[in-house]
């Protein structure tokens, strides 16, 4: 049977091939222009839609799991300093004393502020941060005033080292449910991992990083 006259054969639009759907004629568009950008010295910043897919964390979820995961860090900082004990490792008197302590938190807490802050600062954002490097260096300025200062020549830092390993790597899971409100959120990178923490662009999980490398260095540690 001839066919009518002016029919003309076509392949219906949703069995065509994949190249000649116009969502993929822009999205390739989108990516040689990106990719033009890229080649005249302007920074290339990944998006989530061109890899994983986003997995928003809303805030006030975000801000619970962060304390409950800090509360965990402490919690097993105390058990690590309980375990030490039990396996019979004897450290200085003076590390248990109340002003020794004292000058431990009061630096400690100075040093995650003020380093936290002055980070967030620099980087051109207003607000209050804090920092598990600023804690550490705090922390040791603090601790070495005073053991000066009290005439302590002896060392007195070994028995922290787990606690801090074990908290750092608990923690830092915190940061990262936290997303993007912890400002400790990566660089932005184009690797399959990166992740989303809801502005839209792949990022290093660097707390997942840290996390790990704690965690490593605590196992470690304890089977030393």
């Amino acid at each position: 049977m001839a066919p009518d006259e002016g029919f003309s054969p076509r392949v219906p639009r949703l069995l065509s091939s994949r190249r000649d759907t116009p969502h993929r004629n822009e999205r390739v568009a989108n990516s040689g222009a990106a990719l033009s950008h890229k080649g005249r010295g302007h920074k290339y910043v990944p998006r989530a839609s061109q890899h994983l897919p986003c997995y928003n964390i809303p805030r006030m979820r975000g801000a619970f799991l962060h304390t409950l995961f800090d509360i965990a860090a402490w919690l097993a900082a105390a058990a690590a300093v309980y375990w030490l004990a039990r396996q019979g490792l004897q450290f200085p008197a003076q590390s248990f004393e109340l002003p020794y302590i004292a000058a431990l938190v009061f630096g400690a807490g100075i040093g995650a502020y003020l380093f936290g802050s002055a980070n967030l600062w620099l980087s051109g954002q207003s607000g209050i941060a804090r920092s598990v490097e600023g804690a550490l260096a705090g922390g040791i300025v603090a601790i070495e005033l005073y053991k000066w200062s009290a005439g302590i020549a002896a060392r007195t830092g070994a028995r922290f080292a787990l606690p801090l390993a074990l908290g750092i790597a608990i923690g830092r899971l915190g940061c990262y449910f936290a997303g993007l409100d912890d400002f400790t959120y990566g660089t932005p990178t184009a690797l399959p991992f990166g992740h989303d923490f809801g502005d839209g662009v792949l990022r290093h999980p660097v707390q997942l990083y840290e996390s790990a490398a704690m965690a490593v260095f605590a196992i470690v540690f304890a089977s030393a």
